[in-house]
């Protein structure tokens, strides 16, 4: 098993990474989106599609729950 923190792990573990990326969430832009996408993957949850489409990740959902 791989011991390399991933961003996810980060915004996870490190609080001033997180509320950086909270700040970044309240956008409303792309990178706003790419926050938000974020912050869920990191949780554990989904992304919200209409961030997703936002972000230009229209297809992530569909790849978060292992459908092609």
């Amino acid at each position: 098993m791989s011991t390399t923190k991933t961003p996810f792990d980060s915004i996870r573990d490190d609080n001033e990474i997180r509320e950086g990326t909270e700040e970044l969430a309240e956008r409303d832009d792309r990178i706003g989106a790419l926050a938000r996408i974020s912050l869920a993957i990191a949780d554990g949850e989904e992304p919200d599609p209409k961030d997703c489409e936002e972000a230009g990740l229209e297809t992530l959902p569909k790849l978060a729950r292992g459908e092609e």
